[in-house]
């Protein structure tokens, strides 16, 4: 009920909702973002910032784009699939995704989601879709429909219920 897309206004260029504790990458990647004059609303998620989960949805409806960074905290050596990565397309915010081994399991790189290797090669393509806006919304909206299509309640209610009947 929280995750959709309004297909409205996107007042946010670039966002990222999520811890920067203990989480080196990240605030070198918003730094150099920032350093470079990209306007990121940052905000640290519930447990820093007692940010609701409906709040947090709302932001990602404002958004232009919306961050997720895939390594774990203290640069463990694996990578994580986060409830951002769904949440933010099922929103229809275009996703920029740290580069991994996870994502392309559920959305496809360069046709879903952007993805990027280090904190240059974000500033480079944040700066290129945010001056190319009819790629950014056309690909924010495969996502969406990706997400919509494989990934939503309704698909995973569905899923569990033929399972459940069989």
């Amino acid at each position: 009920a929280l995750f959709y897309s309004t297909n409205s206004n996107r007042p946010i260029d670039v966002s990222f909702i999520g811890s920067l504790a203990r989480y080196s990458d990240r605030k070198i990647a918003l730094g150099m973002l920032a350093h470079n004059g990209v306007d990121v609303v940052q905000r640290g998620g519930v447990s820093e910032d007692r940010f609701s989960i409906a709040n947090y949805a709302d932001h990602m409806r404002k958004s232009k784009i919306t961050l997720n960074f895939a390594r774990p905290v203290f640069d463990e050596p694996n990578f994580q699939c986060k409830g951002r990565t769904i949440e933010a397309t099922l929103c229809g915010a275009l996703l920029f995704e740290q580069k991994n081994p996870e994502t392309p399991r559920w959305f496809e790189p360069g046709v879903d989601y952007v993805e990027f290797e280090d904190e240059y090669e974000l500033v480079q393509r944040v700066r290129y879709f945010l001056q190319n806006e009819r790629e950014l919304l056309e690909m924010a909206e495969r996502g969406h429909r990706k997400a919509l299509v494989e990934y939503s309640a309704k698909k995973y209610w569905k899923m569990v219920f033929h399972a459940l009947q069989s």
